[in-house]
Formats: structure tokens, sequence, C-alpha cells
């Protein structure tokens, strides 16, 4: 049974009158973004070795040997790199890179005679070793691995000349600049001042670029250039994340963050008021914000440590705040605890930018959606092609689109007529793109929403919050490709 709304503010009030409340309420510390404003992502196609036919690459593709890689990319789309002047050699490193270094051209000599001067070796400079172990006989795994520890071992010394990329190479590497009014780092970005004086964006405390030879979004002609330069991946930050147990990441409802959840799915709250490794909330406050319990023996994981509360029980800290749940959440994936009296906040790790016209809405077929302030269905128009195999777009992945496709689409697939029924998100008059959400212009000049590259749009006919009545809506094209109508699932 939900827990009334009379319920949690009774519960408020006992909170208020059990904790002891002195000085000033402090504000909560937001979770990072993702990505600072201007990022937004892109995905590329991995580089093919020459000679590869195309049923050769969709065989592999099919047997997952080879994937798009999602990156990160500026407001245009373009592939951002990062900058490593001296980076570490390995096995992983380019065989361009290897050669250009003496002393790891030893070791490719000592393994294998002559191939350093092999005519077909300027085919493979951008692959690593293990693309082309097929042409390498002798080349086990076993071997790999004795070579990535000798490589590993040679010191590339920094040239201070090469520290930052200025002159010529900022021309052809040009700097990806942050705003002056940055005042804060995001996750894993960083601002760097650069020697005009001129702040760049770094991530994992590496310079951030483009490159000018790209010429257009999912384009990564840079990548392992010279071995100093790497396409900015965008590697899930909390993938990895050291967890005690009991303890799990889930998304929100609203799909703007994600949050840790209890082994019930619940959500983890922390409450302003407690200090550094110590809670304050008991009594009546414990009952209507149980502590997250740890075992007697529990010992700290990763960012997580365990705290001696002052009724005897161990509880669970997150980056030395206390961790609680609420009893007005009865089902996973709720947060009515979130903002409580401004002191009680769901225990986020990352935030997703939404634009402020923008919501998620539940819809009993579709889930989460995306739909305007007023509750209005959004859509995105997307292709799908017929095959023998059949195949439907009609699930999750599917109505999410690939964004690839839906950069191609663009604003193509809603002109003219199509404009008499279907209404383009129109952006405000300062919107930057940010994240899955950017900005394309059509060609009458008016800017238009896009999320995941497809242009986002309301249907008139839709009169009430949770009609989404232009769902599926089908044109052919040629026979065998036609173009629909969903609506746009966060």
């Amino acid at each position: 049974m939900r827990i009334s709304t009379s319920l949690a503010i009774a519960g408020l009030g006992a909170l208020m009158l059990n904790v002891s409340i002195s000085g000033q309420i402090g504000a909560a510390e937001l979770a990072p973004l993702e990505a600072p404003m201007g990022v937004t992502y892109s995905t590329v196609e991995p580089q093919i070795p020459p000679g590869v036919s195309a049923d050769q690459i969709a065989l592999a593709r099919s047997m997952g040997f080879i994937k798009n890689v999602d990156v990160f990319a500026d407001v245009n789309g373009m592939t951002l790199y990062t900058y490593n002047p001296a980076p570490k050699l390995s096995a992983d490193s380019t065989i361009g890179t290897l050669v250009d270094n003496e002393d790891s051209k030893a070791v490719l000599e000592k393994h294998f005679p002559g191939l350093s001067e092999n005519p077909a070796l300027g085919q493979a400079r951008g692959l690593n070793l293990k693309a082309v172990k097929q042409f390498l006989p002798g080349l086990t795994d076993e071997k790999l691995v004795d070579i990535d520890k000798e490589l590993g071992a040679i010191e590339v010394p920094l040239d201070p000349a090469t520290a930052m990329c200025v002159d010529e190479c900022a021309s052809e590497w040009p700097p990806f600049l942050a705003r002056e009014d940055v005042q804060r780092t995001t996750g894993t970005w960083s601002v760097v001042m650069r020697p005009d004086g001129s702040r760049q964006w770094a991530l994992a405390g590496k310079p951030v670029h483009t490159y000018s030879k790209d010429d257009k979004p999912g384009e990564a002609k840079g990548n392992k250039a010279e071995g100093k330069w790497e396409q900015a991946v965008r590697i899930d930050s909390l993938e990895n994340m050291l967890l005690p147990v009991g303890i799990s990441i889930n998304e929100t409802l609203n799909y703007d963050a994600r949050l840790l959840v209890n082994s019930d799915g619940l959500t983890l709250y922390t409450f302003d008021q407690d200090k550094p490794g110590q809670s304050v909330c008991a009594g009546e406050c414990a009952r209507i914000w149980p502590p997250l319990e740890a075992p007697r023996l529990a010992v700290s994981v990763g960012d997580f440590s365990v705290i001696d509360r002052s009724d005897g029980l161990k509880q669970w800290a997150y980056n030395a705040q206390p961790l609680y749940t609420f009893i007005g959440d009865d089902e996973k994936g709720t947060a009515n605890g979130d903002g409580v009296a401004k002191v009680w906040h769901q225990a986020e790790l990352i935030r997703y930018y939404f634009p402020d016209t923008v919501q998620v809405l539940q819809h009993p077929k579709h889930g989460p959606m995306l739909a305007t302030k007023d509750g209005l269905t959004l859509y995105a128009r997307d292709k799908h092609r017929f095959t023998l195999a059949g195949g439907s777009h009609d699930d999750r992945s599917a109505l999410r689109g690939k964004p690839s496709t839906g950069a191609s689409l663009g604003t193509s697939t809603c002109v003219d007529d199509c404009l008499q029924e279907f209404i383009p998100l129109v952006t405000s008059a300062d919107a930057q793109p940010w994240g899955e959400w950017t900005v394309v212009t059509r060609d009458d000049g008016i800017e238009q929403w896009a999320y995941r590259g497809y242009p986002l749009y309301q249907y008139k006919e839709d009169r009430a919050p949770g009609d989404a009545i232009a769902h599926d809506i089908y044109e052919l094209t040629d026979g065998r490709t036609g173009l629909y109508w969903r609506v746009a699932l966060p």
C-alpha cells in the first residue's frame, strides 16, 4: 500500500521534532553531469583493414567482432580526441607508434626480424599487433603477453615542447575550449589553462581537441594518430564501481540520473544534517528513514564505508554520507523522499541533461516516454527495412533508434505537408546542445531539439496527456523500406 501524503507530512513533522538542527541548512552537492555543456555524443565505426570485403565485414558485425564505438563529440557532432604527448607503450599501441620509437622497434625486431622494413607496414601503421595477428606467424597469446611487458618497461620521456598542442599542432587539432563562465569540474571532466590563457576541457586529465581532417559526424580519422591521439570514448564511469553486497545502481523513473538502491531496488537517500561519517537521524527519524544497515563484520568497499550508529547498529555510508531508505517508497524506482524538507536527497551518482521543456511520463503501453511539460507525447520519425527474416521495430531498443540513423535522416523526414500534422519541438533562443540532446536547424532557419540524433515533434491530433495516436504511422518509400513515427523513449 502506498504511503499517503498526509503520512509523509506527519513523518516530516516527527523528523523535525526529533533532530536537533543548529545553524543554517547546508545545500546538497549535486551529482556531476556525465559531460559538460557543449559536449554531445556520437558513434564512430572502427577502422577496417584494407582488403576486407563487404561480406566479411557483415559477417564480423553479426558475430560481434566489429562494433561501433560511442564517443564524446562537440555541438556539431564532430568527434573529440584526447591528447597524450607521452603515451605508455603496450601491445595495444599502433604499429606506427612502435616502429617510430627506436626502443619499441627493437622489441618488434627481436620477435619478428625484418618486420619494420616490411613494405606492407604502411597499410598497417594504424593497427595494433592483435589486429594483424594472423599475418605474424608465431604470435601466440603467450608471446603477446611477453611483448606487452617488454613494451611497458620502456620509458617514453615527455618533451616539454610538446606538453600541450599549440601553434601548428593546434591548427590541425583545434583545442576544445571551455566557456569562461565554467565554475567547476564535471565528473571526469576538468579545465586546464593553455599557454595563451584560454581555458580548455580535459577528460581524465588529458586535454581535449577536435581534428581538422574529420569531415562529418561519425568520423574519427585522427584516432591513434602519432600514438598520441585517442578518440574520446564514452565509457560508463560507473561500470567498474566497487559496490558492497546489497547495494546496486539504477536509473531514476525520469531517466535523468543514476542512483544508489538497496537489495530490493528501493532508492537510497542522504541527509544534509548528518556529519561526515556520523548519523544524527535516530528515534522517530530513523523509523521514517530506516538506516541502510551493514553487517556486523562489514568492511569498507571502494567509496563505501561502515559507520557506527548511536543505537549500536552498523550503517553504510557513501563518501562518508550515511545512507537511508524511506518508508514512503513502496516499489522500485520511486523516490518520494527526494527533496523532503529540502534536506533529504536521493543518492545520485551521475545526472543527465534534459531541456526545461521536456519531461518523462509513464505510459501504460510504452512505459517511460518523452513528453512536453504539458504532457503531450513527443515523437521521432525512424526508418525500418523489411527483410525475409521479418523483425519488429516495436521493442525498447528499436524504439530508441540508432543515433547515427537519426542524424543521417535529420529533418528531411518531415517537410511540407508533414508539417501540417507534426509540430517541431522548437528550442529556446539560448538553447545549448548537451549530451543526448542536440540542436538541428531546419531549412526555414527554425532550431529544433533532437534526442539521440532524432528531431522531435508533437502530433496535432493528440489532445490530452498520454495520447499517442501517431505511434506506428507508416509510409512505405520503396516497397521494402518505410518511415514510421514512434514515441520517443528516454
